[in-house]
C-alpha cells in the first residue's frame, strides 16, 4: 500500500483502499465535529491516540482520491496546479458532509462551486449535475439558482441529468418538487394564455374586468388580433397550447412567445399594443414564479418556522412537509 505522508508530525493513519495517509488528529478535530468525537477518549480510537501516541483507521468505503484532497485542504498544503473534476470535486462533497468539515471547507469549496456554477462553457441543461454538490457543500445561493435552472431549463420531466451515485445520498423528494414548481408555473401560464385567447374571441362577452390586466372592454382589433397570434403560435409550433406547452421546456415556451407577440396595427390603433404588452407581462410573471428552492428549507423543514434563512425569500421552498426536508440534514 502506498503511504502519503500530509503532516511529517502526524499522528494519524488513514488506511484507505490505496493508500494510507499519515495526518494530524490536532488538525482534524479542529475542522470537524466528527473527527474530534472520534479521537476523543469515548472512542477506541481516541483511547490508542492517547495510549500509544499514534492510531490506524481503515476507511475502505471512501473515496481515495476525494480524501487525500481533503487532507491537503484541511492542512494547508493544498496546491495542485489544476481544479478537480466535477467527479472528484462530488466525492470531496460527500465526504466533507460526511465528516462534518463543511464550514472549515467553506472558501475553497466556495472558489471550486463559483468557477463551475458560472462557467458559460458548461452546458446550463447539464447544470443539474452539480446539485449534489452544492447541496453537500452547503452552497445556499447556488443551490436556488440550479434548482430554477432545472425548473426553467428541463423538459424531460423529473429524469434530470444527475449521477445515479449521487442522487441517491439526496432527500427523498427532492427531483419531485422541482418538477411539480415546474408543473405549476406552465399550468398557470397555459390558463391565462387559454382564457386571453377565449374571452377575445367572444364578443358577447365584453366588457369583462380581468384581475391580470386594466383592460375593462375588447375592441373591434381583438379577434383579429388573437388570429394572428394563434397562427404564430401553429408556425413556431406551439398551437394547440394545451398539448405543446407541457411538452417542452419552459424556457423554449416562453422564447417562442416573445417571437409570437401581436405587433401594433399599421393605422395607429391604439388597442393592439395592449395586447402586446399584456402578453409580455405575462412571460415576466412566469419567470417570476420560479425562484428556485431554498435549501435550508429542504434540510431543515418547515416545521422549523423561527429560523430565519440564509436566502431571502417568501413562503417555504422547501420539500412537501417538514419531516422530508429533515431526513438528510443530519
Amino acid at each position: 500500500m502506498e503511504s502519503i505522508t500530509i503532516d511529517p508530525e502526524g499522528d494519524v493513519y488513514f488506511q484507505l483502499a490505496e493508500v494510507e495517509l499519515r495526518v494530524s488528529s490536532k488538525v482534524l478535530g479542529l475542522a470537524s465535529s466528527v473527527w474530534k468525537a472520534m479521537f476523543s477518549p469515548r472512542f477506541k480510537e481516541g483511547t490508542n491516540l492517547a495510549q500509544y501516541g499514534t492510531c490506524r483507521i481503515p476507511l475502505p468505503d471512501d473515496n481515495s482520491d476525494a480524501m487525500i484532497l481533503i487532507c491537503e485542504v484541511l492542512h494547508h498544503k493544498f496546491c495542485r496546479t489544476e481544479n478537480p473534476n466535477q467527479e472528484l470535486l462530488g466525492e470531496v462533497a460527500l465526504l466533507v458532509h460526511k465528516y462534518d468539515c463543511v464550514q472549515a471547507f467553506r472558501s475553497w469549496s466556495t472558489c471550486q462551486m463559483v468557477v463551475l456554477v458560472h462557467d458559460e462553457n458548461f452546458q446550463k441543461s447539464s447544470r443539474s449535475l452539480l446539485l449534489p454538490h452544492v447541496f453537500f457543500f452547503d452552497h445556499v445561493s447556488e443551490f436556488q439558482a440550479i434548482t430554477r435552472d432545472m425548473m426553467y431549463l428541463s423538459d424531460i420531466g423529473p429524469n434530470y441529468v444527475v449521477s445515479d451515485t449521487f442522487a441517491a445520498r439526496l432527500p427523498d423528494g427532492l427531483f419531485n418538487k422541482i418538477h411539480s414548481k415546474e408543473l405549476k408555473v406552465k399550468e398557470d401560464l397555459l390558463k391565462e394564455l387559454e382564457s386571453i385567447i377565449d374571452v377575445r374571441m367572444d364578443k358577447e362577452k365584453a366588457p369583462v374586468t380581468r384581475s391580470h390586466c386594466s383592460m375593462e372592454y375588447f375592441t373591434e382589433c381583438d379577434g383579429s388580433l388573437i388570429l394572428e397570434f394563434i397562427a404564430k403560435l401553429r408556425h413556431i409550433q406551439l398551437w394547440p397550447l394545451n398539448t405543446t406547452v407541457p411538452q417542452i421546456s419552459l424556457c423554449e415556451i416562453l422564447s417562442k412567445l416573445k417571437r409570437a407577440w401581436p405587433k401594433p396595427a399599421k393605422d395607429k390603433c391604439t388597442c393592439s399594443p395592449r395586447l402586446s404588452t399584456i402578453i409580455s407581462e405575462l412571460v415576466k410573471r412566469a419567470k417570476g414564479k420560479l425562484d428556485g428552492l431554498c435549501l435550508d428549507c429542504v434540510k431543515y423543514g418547515e416545521s422549523k418556522g423561527k429560523r430565519k434563512c440564509r436566502v431571502a425569500h417568501e413562503g417555504y421552498l422547501g420539500l412537501q412537509s417538514g419531516s422530508e426536508g429533515e431526513s438528510e440534514s443530519e
